[in-house]
């Protein structure tokens, strides 16, 4: 289902239990959407677009958060491997945050958030990562039917609200190598089936490759060539599950030059050779 393709109303909501979550990867423009009943965060964990609205247009990147009051009718165009995790939830539930944060500025601004209107937020490495760890819980959480299964999403849920309270107090600081780094990342996640030169992501930053390399791994756990694998590795168990391409036509399809390069790269990181892997879904 297309998460911003359709109206959403009180009736495709749990009447007992206040929040839903979608998530979803786009690679094309996203209809128009708007909720009068409900109140939305949405987090960009990878890729990039621009969020378009009546009054204003944002690039968005991974770790941005867009924070969009009720009644607000945008979309998202020029989607490049958006990946989207979409958190909706009633106006009223925060009348009931927990009383340690009831009435924190951050908290009163999100329960006052205008109609048509977004408060966008760029969270920093170290908060993203926190950020989609937490939204991991709340997704894998909000599939399951096991006891307590409410009150865990509701308690994630605050854990977020917390998260973002936080960084809007602190005026939402995030230094510029931060954001030029960002910047690279969404590079590398619009190009990575292209030929990527670590010196010249390096030069857009002013740093020597081994520099930009140690800055790169300390931020995100992985060299800039590793991340450029793992993401080529990525479209290719897609691409291995969900197509009749051979295992050398999905090599070359995610930006691998030699099949057998690909095949070692591919049981390095799943444990499986390319063939065995997609027969383990046929």
């Amino acid at each position: 289902m297309d998460l911003l393709g359709f109206d959403l109303n009180l009736a495709d909501m749990d009447e007992r239990f206040p929040i839903l979550v979608q998530y979803g990867i786009y690679n094309r423009d996203l209809m128009p959407y708007k909720s009068d009943d409900f109140n939305q965060l949405i987090f960009v964990m990878g890729g990039t677009a621009e969020y378009c609205s009546d009054s204003e247009t944002h690039d968005v990147k991974p770790g941005t958060v867009c924070i969009i009051g009720k009644s607000t009718l945008y979309h998202f165009r020029n989607c490049k491997q958006l990946n989207l995790c979409k958190i909706i939830y009633k106006h009223g539930m925060l009348s009931m945050a927990p009383p340690d944060i009831r009435q924190t500025e951050g908290v009163t601004i999100l329960k006052n958030i205008k109609k048509d209107s977004m408060v966008k937020l760029q969270l920093s490495f170290q908060t993203f990562k926190c950020a989609k760890h937490l939204i991991n819980e709340m997704t894998d959480a909000y599939e399951q039917s096991d006891v307590g299964r409410n009150t865990l999403v509701n308690s994630l849920f605050w854990s977020l609200v917390v998260l973002l309270m936080r960084v809007y107090q602190s005026g939402n600081d995030i230094s510029r190598e931060e954001l030029e780094l960002t910047e690279i990342i969404g590079y590398i996640q619009e190009h990575y089936q292209e030929t990527i030169s670590i010196k010249e992501l390096a030069e857009q930053m002013n740093m020597s490759p081994r520099n930009f390399s140690r800055i790169f791994h300390k931020t995100c756990g992985l060299s800039p060539v590793n991340y450029i694998i793992k993401l080529r590795i990525d479209h290719a168990c897609e691409l291995l599950q969900n197509s009749s391409l051979t295992v050398s036509q999905v090599a070359y399809a995610c930006g691998f030059q030699d099949s057998n390069y690909f095949t070692r790269q591919f049981k390095g990181i799943s444990g499986f050779s390319p063939r065995d892997y997609r027969r383990s879904f046929r």
